[in-house]
């Protein structure tokens, strides 16, 4: 079989077209098992190209061009020739797969809602970050919690514009039926073996039901995570047309005060909630005066309700020791001083302090925050 490497008898491999040209060169040989490629890598420790070597097998599956064949074509010399060549070249050996083919998969679709199964069928997985909104509830989907197959379970709910009621839900099992008892039901349990929670029944057919377009599972918490990035993107976006995107998008009515609070809980995912960041400003004084020598640090506290035990922020002043030195060194002997409210729920003042550098720009000190700004 010619190749046009320069007759060394190896075709040369550069590219992916050049994969898909190798393998149509045996379009019409449909008894191929196996292929060996041959690997010429240029590798040297002394960073010198050397040509070496390497042999590996390659499984080779007959494709939809194999049904082809060449028989009606003419005999001739060559065809033996290359029948010789191609029995030299390549071993007929039938390739053992790791992976158990599609016929053992066990169907639980007749299985009852009962535990206790004898057999051990190979689940499919579903992982939220890549599945959710895309792979559809199907018998044998395993989910790593039950939040997980609810979560699921309230995105399919929410997409077919119906409405459920939970005959049992729970860490262990979860059953839900259609809201008008049409026959729609849906069962998972937690495997033996494991904390897994499976789909073990699941009918997806309704039986003229109406559609819902205020659900109950559109919850604020659901609204959050569908739509945490757009929010990201656009944190300022008002709740009017955050209610106008998610009725276009689902086709659902939510109430304002359910936009509001969903997008209160995604800028709390995104931004990480206020209080919890507070709580973590000792760390942060400590990590800045461990890090940055000769800076200055300083926070002060308050008891909570009086009790001495539990105490919260009250303020914080911050000043690097490069703002410092800059200053001494490099700025005029003038300081001016401005705030600006902090909007948020904690609420407070944010103070700044800044000099005049050799190039007439602002050339920051120090800042605080404080609960307000007095004389």
């Amino acid at each position: 079989m010619p190749f046009d490497d320069g007759g060394d008898g190896f075709q040369q491999i550069k590219s992916n077209q050049d994969v898909v040209e190798m393998f149509s060169i045996f379009e019409p040989f449909i008894e191929v098992k196996e292929i060996h490629l041959y690997i010429v890598a240029s590798v040297d420790d002394s960073g010198k190209k050397k040509t070496v070597h390497e042999e590996m097998d390659a499984s080779y599956e007959a494709s939809p061009f194999d049904d082809h064949q060449s028989n009606d074509l003419p005999h001739t010399d060559d065809d033996d020739d290359d029948d010789e060549y191609r029995e030299q070249l390549f071993d007929f050996v039938e390739v053992d797969s790791d992976y158990a083919p599609i016929d053992e998969l066990v169907s639980l679709c007749n299985s009852s809602d009962d535990d206790g199964d004898t057999q051990s069928p190979m689940y499919l997985d579903f992982i939220p970050s890549r599945d959710l909104g895309v792979k559809p509830l199907q018998v044998g989907l395993r989910f790593a919690s039950a939040a997980d197959f609810r979560d699921a379970l309230r995105d399919h709910v929410v997409k077919a514009k119906f409405d459920i009621k939970f005959k049992r839900n729970d860490g262990d099992k979860i059953s839900a039926v259609c809201k008008y008892d049409c026959g729609w039901r849906i069962y998972a349990s937690k495997a033996s073996n494991d904390q897994c929670m499976i789909i073990k029944t699941f009918k997806d057919e309704h039986n003229n039901c109406l559609w819902v377009h205020k659900s109950k599972q559109a919850i604020a918490g659901y609204l959050a995570n569908r739509y945490l990035e757009q929010i990201r993107l656009n944190p300022t976006i008002n709740n009017g047309a955050l209610r106008k995107t998610i009725a276009a998008k689902l086709d659902i009515d939510v109430s304002k005060y359910k936009v509001s609070r969903a997008k209160r809980r995604a800028l709390n995912i995104i931004e990480g909630d206020e209080a919890e960041q507070y709580s973590k400003m000792r760390e942060c004084g400590e990590l800045i005066l461990r890090t940055n020598p000769e800076s200055i640090a300083k926070l002060c506290t308050k008891p909570t309700d009086g009790d001495e035990s539990v105490r919260t922020f009250q303020r914080i002043f911050i000043s690097y020791a490069a703002m410092k030195k800059g200053f001494t060194d490099g700025c005029r002997p003038f300081l001016g001083v401005d705030g600006c409210f902090l909007k948020g729920p904690h609420g407070g003042h944010l103070l700044s302090t800044v000099g005049c550098d050799g190039n007439n720009q602002m050339f920051p000190v120090a800042f605080a925050v404080v609960e307000a700004e007095t004389k």
